[in-house]
């Protein structure tokens, strides 16, 4: 399939498209950074941090977009910088960055030619809202752009120049394993006093006394549909691996800060699991066609009815020390 030319520099394929109904449906991830904001803005003010002209360096590896705009929101952030890690993730923040509304109209309008064939999909492109919602996005984003409070930088987390720049780190990572060196070397980014946060998905037992409750990603429907999934790729020539161990090497410190954050999403069934069979099927690079065909088949025997589901992950924090 072809992509949707967003700007001569931007094009979309229509997995960007699915993922971004998805995250129009469940709002997921917006529910997910609003949890891990509240709890940093506790952190700050039980130990009574710098709370003025904050300087934040925001390192996406899953999404990207509602995290910025709730810390540009935030009358005691001065700027927000954004690094991604992911190609995906750069391909839709150039789209908020230079996205027209023109151009996100005739995006929804040709998601929906290229899913005509596909009933299930077809029908949640026509979703009430879809189109204004983005707009009203890239807008909100631009806005800030122009302003000067949020600025897309390129590069990697890891070449940072080793300068005392920012108040605070906020990385959400996706990647199989993190290790403490390169999570850690990022303090040299920080300033006295500054802050070192890290979100990862929990797969195994975190290094804490807490207990981890089940999360929607482990129920027995959305294994079954994965096990489809990975039936109907290997059938096709393409292999789905049934789990990615994710870890983390990390020492913990006394003064370091492990918390298990978990938070209620309640949304129809098939919109959380197009979700979460799209971001799965994407361990294989297969023709659109194909991953079509497959979130077609795997949602079809799924009920159309509400879905109450609970995700969860690991967020660790830790300070700089002031007389560093």
């Amino acid at each position: 399939m072809a992509a949707f030319r967003i700007t001569d520099g931007v094009h979309l394929g229509i997995s960007h498209a699915v993922l971004l109904l998805y995250r129009y449906l469940t709002h997921v991830y917006f529910l997910g950074d609003l949890s891990l904001v509240q709890f940093i803005n506790g952190y700050d003010l039980g130990r009574r941090r710098k709370q003025t002209d904050l300087r934040v360096l925001t390192v996406s590896g899953n999404g990207v977009g509602e995290l910025q705009m709730l810390l540009a929101s935030d009358p005691r952030v001065s700027r927000v910088d954004l690094m991604t890690v992911k190609p995906m993730q750069m391909h839709i923040m150039r789209m908020l960055s230079e996205a027209s509304a023109e151009r996100i109209e005739q995006l929804w309008a040709w998601a929906r030619e290229q899913t005509r064939d596909y009933p299930i999909l077809s029908e949640a492109f026509s979703a009430a809202g879809l189109e204004a919602y983005w707009q009203e996005e890239c807008a909100k984003w631009q806005k800030e752009v122009d302003h000067g409070k949020v600025m897309p930088v390129g590069g990697s987390p890891w070449s940072l120049v080793p300068e005392p720049t920012y108040d605070a780190i906020l990385l959400s990572h996706a990647q199989t394993v993190l290790y403490e060196r390169d999570a850690k070397g990022l303090m040299a980014c920080l300033k006295p006093g500054g802050l070192l946060a890290l979100v990862m998905p929990i797969v195994f037992a975190p290094p804490t006394d807490q207990p981890v409750p089940s999360r929607f990603a482990d129920t027995a429907m959305v294994r079954e549909t994965k096990a489809k999934m990975r039936e109907l790729a290997r059938a096709h020539g393409y292999d789905l691996h049934a789990a990615v161990p994710q870890r983390v090497q990390w020492t913990r410190d006394e003064d370091d800060v492990f918390q298990v954050v978990s938070f209620m999403i309640t949304r129809p069934m098939r919109s959380l699991l197009t979700g979460e069979l799209l971001i799965y099927s994407l361990q294989a690079n297969m023709p659109d066609s194909l991953r079509l065909s497959m979130l077609e088949a795997a949602l079809v025997d799924v009920p159309p009815g509400m879905a109450a589901g609970r995700d969860v992950y690991q967020l660790m924090l830790a300070e700089k020390p002031v007389d560093s």
